[in-house]
């Protein structure tokens, strides 16, 4: 949080009590645990940037539902992930000069390419784009049109607007090895990385449910889209759990099936995203961010989690004859 703090960025009094108990250096030790230490620490400030952009942007502020007050929002940060053509010196002047938060992640984004490719950027950028887009469509364009999405609409825009597909594509980055690109892009890796980020944000929305129901009055996330299409409160709320348990079993099917062709790099990868998910789940209930009780939430999903902490089997991706061909 200091990192933040002295880059200008306004954190409140109450705001930074409740980022500190967030324990951002304990949620990158458990989600990138292969990292090294020096990069560790690289992983808790984007982790903390994620936060309190998601709280002075989406989640804390009434003007989320503005469309034009949030055009100023993201214009500057769009100019950092896609900056025009300009001499590369200028564009981190110009975003700090109009938001700190936007310098702020110009700073990462330096840091993250010092430790990847130019093709490993590009999928961090492009992951961080799409998931900008689809959280201001939830807090935005819904909210302001007080228009709850049904089941099939939230499932694909929660898939990007937690910002989990950015996080998964940091694994290789900060570990120092890079997923080859046909790997990276086939369409089963790409399915296990949309199923762990319906595991990872499905997680977050149960652990934040009574959170965000206290704070506003039309929050959307996975058991009050269940509850405005008819669910009760504790239905919504053991039917989120039963959709987030079957995920990891899907997560766990699609697994198989990768690690029987997946190069060294790709298994090391799927390493990363068990880790991603057992660690979000661990750390979320040590955080002090949420309102739900480690009983309450370990009874809901405690058997999955326990499932992905199960060893794979050893030798996977030692040799292989390389992925299937994509389907037409």
């Amino acid at each position: 949080m200091t990192w933040l703090i002295t880059r200008g960025i306004p954190v409140g009094s109450s705001q930074l009590d409740v980022h500190l108990a967030s324990l951002f250096g304990t949620f990158a030790a458990m989600t990138y645990p292969d990292v090294a230490a020096d990069r560790l620490a690289l992983a808790a400030k984007w982790l903390g940037w994620l936060f309190v952009f998601d709280d002075l942007h989406l989640d804390e502020n009434p003007q989320a539902a503005d469309a034009t007050a949030m055009a100023n929002v993201l214009i500057p940060t769009l100019a950092v992930l896609t900056p025009p053509h300009m001499p590369s010196s200028q564009a981190p002047a110009q975003a700090r000069e109009h938001d700190p938060l936007s310098g702020a992640l110009q700073e990462l984004l330096d840091d993250f390419a010092r430790c990847g490719t130019p093709t490993q950027m590009r999928r961090l950028t492009d992951d961080l784009i799409l998931a900008l887009f689809s959280a201001h469509l939830e807090t935005g364009a819904w909210a302001a049109a007080r228009r709850v999405p049904d089941l099939a609409e939230y499932r694909i825009t929660r898939q990007h607007s937690g910002a989990v597909f950015p996080c998964l594509t940091l694994i290789d980055i900060l570990s120092g090895y890079e997923v080859p690109a046909h790997e990276f892009h086939h369409p089963q890796v790409q399915a296990l990385r949309g199923s762990a980020s319906n595991v990872i944000t499905w997680s977050n929305d149960l652990f934040s449910f009574v959170k965000e129901a206290r704070r506003s009055e039309f929050g959307i996330n996975l058991p009050t889209v269940l509850r405005h299409h008819g669910y009760s409160a504790q239905e919504a709320l053991d039917h989120a759990a039963r959709l987030h348990n079957e995920e990891v079993d899907t997560y766990l099917e699609l697994e198989a099936q990768a690690l029987s062709w997946a190069s060294p790099e790709l298994s090391r990868y799927l390493d990363g995203l068990r880790a991603w998910m057992q660690g979000n789940h661990y750390w979320s209930l040590e955080s002090g961010r949420y309102d739900l009780t480690a009983t309450q939430v370990a009874a809901l999903l405690g058997r999955p989690q326990t499932t992905l902490a199960k060893p794979r089997r050893q030798g996977v991706g030692a040799a292989s004859d390389g992925p299937p061909a994509a389907p037409p």
